[in-house]
């Protein structure tokens, strides 16, 4: 209890995680990594009606990758929050290096084993010339974790992010092996809102980077 027997005020620190929309490649089936494309013009319609059933009450801010279809989806979702948008660079996509724009049944061809063990875990092999997921989530996290964790007053924030990014911050976030991760990136998910506490390790670096199982919190 504070001063004077008055409970101590509780921090709630949320964050509402949002896959970017389309682009050509995401609809051809292309590996994107972080070749920057715009989304798709008639996309936009689709993902407004869906932003707009999101509860946007207590959001005081939003933070997007720095590419063009996420900052689209931002701007669509700043508009309707009345938030503004701010790009940070670490939120990027994941580096596919040489694998970038490949369709997945090439993919499969070209690289076989090396590709048929990225698409089973994303965390047990990475694109020649390309980024780890260890090498994404030191970037990511941290981001993250300043935006939202290491708040000292309550905060709701948005995070706009490319969909392999968004696959492992579900795997994160949901406790789910990062085998999950090619299976989430095929949905077509809702923006979903996260509960987080002052020691939760879930957007923890140092909990431990990209293991086949997310380190529970």
């Amino acid at each position: 209890m504070g001063a004077g027997g008055r409970m101590a005020k509780r921090v709630i620190r949320r964050m509402l995680l949002i896959r970017s929309g389309p682009t050509e490649w995401d609809r051809s089936g292309r590996l994107q990594g972080q070749t920057d494309l715009p989304m798709l013009p008639e996309a936009a319609s689709a993902l407004a009606e869906r932003l707009a059933t999101v509860t946007v009450e207590g959001m005081t801010g939003l933070v997007s990758s720095p590419d063009e279809a996420s900052m689209t989806t931002a701007d669509l979702m700043g508009e309707r929050a009345g938030v503004r948008v701010q790009a940070v660079d670490e939120l990027r996509e994941l580096d596919l290096g040489l694998w970038a724009g490949l369709r997945v049944e090439e993919l499969e061809e070209r690289f076989e084993r090396a590709g048929r063990q990225w698409l089973e875990d994303p965390a047990a092999v990475s694109a020649p010339q390309g980024e780890t997921l260890s090498a994404m989530a030191e970037r990511v996290l941290p981001a993250l974790e300043r935006a939202i964790v290491k708040k000292r007053s309550s905060v709701g924030v948005a995070v706009v992010v490319r969909p392999i990014v968004h696959a492992y911050l579900r795997c994160r976030l949901e406790q789910l092996e990062t085998t999950e991760m090619w299976r989430i990136c095929s949905e077509q998910p809702s923006p979903a809102w996260y509960e987080l506490n002052p020691n939760d390790s879930r957007l923890s670096v140092a909990a431990g980077l990209a293991d086949r199982r997310v380190p529970a919190a």
